[in-house]
Parts: structure tokens; C-alpha cells; sequence
């Protein structure tokens, strides 16, 4: 009869299903993946971290910012109040008959020379930070006269023209 072999295939089937060996799972396999996995997650861990900014560091080379900073160099909380500097990038450069003056990184990263007179408003003048950069505060014979930032690449200020060096990178005059 016709059906008659239609009845052993199944029974064929699930025979030769339940005969063979269950599927062998390969140990070297798992530890490939595995490996694999760690590699890129270790591979994102490293470009994640590589991609945190760090502090802000000026472009223009100044000693003054090659130094952390120290006591002398903190402003009162005023004084930072009144001014647009990061608080923690503020050096004292020198001390004048106008007040001390300091360099400083303003919030949108200018190099920026501060005046902080005794009692009176602190001003301060900003440039774009590069090599070379060159800032200036005050006024010739007026007060305390002026003090001159010149970081390294920038031409030195000259000694005819009444400039006295004041300490690395820093002039004075008036």
C-alpha cells in the first residue's frame, strides 16, 4: 500500500534525529568572541577618554603658566567677580605702584594681563592666545605706568622706548 511507506518516513526521521550526537559546543570559539569583545570595548574605552578635553593650555608660551598655581597668585573672590577669567589659570607676574598685575586665560581662552590695584576696580586687557601674543595694560607716566606681556615668538620690547624687564616675559615702564 501506498501509505504504508508513508507511515515509516516519520518515524524514520525522528529515529535519525535522535540517533545523532548532540551539537558539540567549541570552547575556542566562545573565548574568540569573547576576546573579541573585550578588544572593543577596550577599543571605546580609549577613544572615549582620548576625547575628554584637559585643561586649558595657553598657546602663547609663558613661564608664568608653566607652574602651578600658588597662593600668590589667587585672586579675591571680588576681584574674579569683576573680571572675565578662568580663576584657576591666574599668575602673578609683578607688583607696581598701579597694583599687581597677572596673566590670566579669559572664559573664551584670550591671554589676558590683569591689574589689580589696593582698594580700587581690577581692569584688564585681553588678546587672541597664540605664539607671539603681546598684551599691554596701562598708561605711559600715569599711576604706575605700564606693564607689557610678551610671550615667547614676540619681538622683546625695547630699551630706547623706556622698557625695563620685570621678570620672564614681563616689561615695565613710566
Amino acid at each position: 500500500m501506498a501509505t504504508d511507506h508513508l507511515d515509516v518516513a516519520p518515524e524514520t526521521f525522528f529515529e535519525t534525529l535522535s540517533a545523532s550526537a548532540p551539537p558539540r559546543r567549541h570552547p575556542r570559539t566562545w573565548w574568540l568572541f569573547a576576546s573579541a569583545g573585550l578588544v572593543v570595548v577596550g577599543a571605546a574605552v580609549l577613544v572615549g577618554h582620548a576625547l575628554i578635553p584637559g585643561p586649558a593650555l595657553p598657546a602663547a608660551t609663558l613661564t608664568a603658566f608653566s607652574t602651578p598655581q600658588q597662593t600668590s597668585d589667587v585672586l579675591d573672590d571680588d576681584d574674579v567677580a569683576r573680571l572675565v577669567v578662568q580663576p584657576a589659570t591666574t599668575r602673578l607676574l609683578v607688583r607696581t605702584a598701579a597694583g599687581d598685575h597677572y596673566a590670566a586665560l579669559s572664559a573664551s581662552g584670550e591671554l589676558c594681563l590683569l591689574r589689580v590695584p589696593e582698594g580700587d576696580v581690577p581692569s584688564e586687557t585681553c588678546v587672541p592666545d597664540h605664539v607671539g601674543a603681546d598684551v599691554t595694560i596701562g598708561t605711559q607716566g600715569a599711576g604706575g605706568g605700564q606693564v607689557r606681556l610678551v610671550a615667547a615668538g614676540a619681538p622683546q620690547p625695547s630699551a630706547a622706548e623706556g622698557w625695563r624687564p620685570a621678570g620672564p616675559n614681563v616689561w615695565t615702564r613710566g
